[in-house]
Order: structure tokens, then sequence, then C-alpha cells
């Protein structure tokens, strides 16, 4: 798969990073580089190969959701610069 131009400028832009058509055209051939290479990976055969998920014998520690409301819930929000709507902090919608 060979990505195009039009795939990296969508790709940077859900990325919110801003390329100008000069890094485009020099970092295009290094991307396709790397997908050839993350490709190559699907022709190995692991069949035979016992699954690893981790490897440092650590375990994940779930811990129960308690939820506490703040004390002093409106005086937190009023500390906010953003506007204030239904007591919760009017962010800015993102594009």
């Amino acid at each position: 798969m060979e990505l195009t131009k039009d795939q990296v400028i969508r790709i940077a832009n859900h990325a919110r990073i801003h390329l100008t058509d000069d890094e485009i055209e020099r970092i295009l051939p290094d991307l396709n580089s790397i997908l050839n290479l993350i490709k190559q990976l699907d022709e190995i055969d692991t069949s035979n190969i016992e699954q690893i998920d981790q490897i440092t014998g650590l375990k994940n520690v779930i811990f129960n959701d308690n939820i506490e409301t703040f004390p002093d819930m409106e005086k937190l929000i009023d500390c906010s610069p953003m506007g204030k709507k239904n007591n919760m902090i009017r962010v800015k919608k993102s594009k």
C-alpha cells in the first residue's frame, strides 16, 4: 500500500499537525517505506509461536470506581475563565 499526498494531508489534519507541501513531499517516501516494512510482517508464519501478552509478570490492578461529589463544585466551576452552562464549564468545539 502506498500513501498518497491527499491521505497524508488527511492524517495530518486528524492529528492536528500542519505540514507544508515541501514537508509532505519529504516525508511521503519515508512513510511508504515504513508501511512496506510493516507489510513484511504479514509474511512471517507465527502459527507455532505462543502468544505473549505481557513479559514482566505484572498484573493489572482494578480499582472500584467510587463516585464522590466535590463539596464546593460551584466555587470550583466559578474559577474557570471559560463560560459556564448547566453547572458545567463550556469548552470550545473541536474542529
